[in-house]
């Protein structure tokens, strides 16, 4: 949380996150006598490790279109999408600086679960844009930057820095340790996954496009779950 700037106020959103769980059961972090460590159920954490695994694996389905699509619209010069690539990496670092600090104190105000939303929605309408788009070489090559762009910025923000805080809300002390190491081992995951389906796709004979609309399908998916399975 530190390395991020995020603002996640341990606890505060504790009491709006995960209401309850299957079959009424409540979700409230357990405590026990006065100043004892919040104890989070299973069914909260898993909530978490859902949502990071699929985001992981959304970020990863079109790891290897990307640059060919880059360096095709780039009429094949491959120093020009390189500078592109690693150009909009370095931005959207720099435009996380600020989407980390505002997103962190809205979701302390509004919630987690709406701010959960934001990267896989966003994700999910950019590969159906970039999927669909039969417009010239240069638009479609600024698309293909701008979408970039915003997706590795709001994905993060959506991914990791709200899964940490989420977590920090429901426990604390060696539980939390633990949590945030399960976290990254689903996030690896996904980064098994991810290229796996892609492969699986584009071995297949299908365009290279085809695989923004896999990204944009499991961006679907991992919308659908943070609405049905995740309480706030």
């Amino acid at each position: 949380a530190a390395a991020t700037g995020v603002s996640l106020h341990t606890g505060r959103r504790a009491s709006r996150f995960c209401s309850m769980a299957p079959g009424g059961t409540s979700m409230m972090p357990k405590a026990g006598a006065a100043g004892a460590e919040k104890v989070a159920s299973p069914w909260q954490l898993r909530q978490v490790y859902g949502s990071i695994f699929l985001s992981i694996t959304t970020s990863c389905a079109a790891l290897q279109a990307e640059p060919l699509m880059m360096t095709a619209l780039c009429g094949g010069d491959v120093g020009r999408a390189a500078i592109l690539l690693s150009g909009t990496s370095s931005v959207s670092n720099i435009i996380s600086l600020v989407v980390n600090q505002i997103g962190g104190r809205l979701s302390d105000a509004v919630g987690r679960k709406l701010l959960f939303l934001v990267g896989p929605g966003f994700s999910a309408a950019q590969g159906l844009l970039i999927f669909a788009n039969q417009g010239s070489a240069s638009p479609s090559l600024a698309l293909l930057v701008v979408c970039r762009t915003l997706r590795l910025c709001l994905g993060t923000f959506s991914s990791s820095v709200m899964s940490m805080a989420s977590l920090s809300d429901l426990a604390q002390g060696k539980q939390l340790s633990v949590a945030n190491s399960v976290l990254w081992a689903c996030a690896g995951l996904g980064v098994i996954l991810g290229p796996i389906l892609e492969g699986a796709v584009l071995s297949r004979g299908f365009a290279i496009r085809c695989s923004y609309l896999l990204a944009a399908v499991v961006s679907a998916v991992q919308v659908a779950y943070q609405l049905a399975l995740v309480d706030e």
